[in-house]
């Protein structure tokens, strides 16, 4: 976790002093040194010269191993570090709430995805039986239309088989007539 604090301090350096930094040194000049500006220094002054001596690894420790040993942090300071750690859950919190969204979405489009293939599987099969439908209703319209054809040609050949029957009873009465007139000949002579 990034703590602001530790990077303020390494690049205190760099920063230019507000007017509140610049207030808080002066009063606190009596306790701490300050350099001509009134800013608050952290080492005595630069010695110039031949005797200047190279600072090693045990004059400074590193700031960012050692725990800093400044002054008590005042309330403001005490309460932008609540309101940071606050910040920091509340991003927390919303970055999990993002992450479960973005599971839920997830989630949702692979059931919209199986629902949009469910549906065309569906139309698919609708489709296939309507043409089966169709097709067998074809096939028994026409089946229909064949019986009814050859009901008809029944009709017509049991209408002709009437008229043949009928025709041939009428021959045979003229045959049966003709022939007692042949028998009543065949006796007169």
């Amino acid at each position: 976790m990034h703590d602001p604090r530790l990077a303020e301090r390494k690049s205190g350096e760099e920063r230019t002093h507000s007017p509140h930094d610049v207030s808080r040194a002066q009063s606190a000049s009596s306790e701490q040194p300050t350099d001509s500006y009134g800013s608050f220094r952290i080492d005595a002054a630069h010695q110039t010269g031949d005797s200047v001596s190279i600072p090693t690894e045990t004059d400074r420790p590193d700031l960012l191993t050692q725990p800093y040993r400044g002054s008590q942090p005042s309330a403001d300071e005490l309460q932008e570090d609540r309101v940071y750690a606050q910040a920091e859950q509340i991003a927390e919190y919303l970055r999990s709430k993002q992450k479960e969204l973005e599971q839920r979405e997830q989630r949702l489009l692979t059931q919209l995805a199986q629902l949009d293939q469910e549906q065309r599987s569906v139309r698919m099969w609708i489709t296939q039986s309507e043409e089966e439908l169709n097709d067998r209703r074809q096939e028994v319209e026409q089946r229909e239309r064949e019986m009814m054809q050859r009901e008809s040609r029944c009709r017509q050949i049991e209408a002709e088989v009437e008229a043949d029957k009928l025709e041939l009873l009428q021959s045979r009465a003229e045959l049966e007539i003709r022939y007692e007139r042949v028998e009543l000949a065949e006796r007169r002579l």
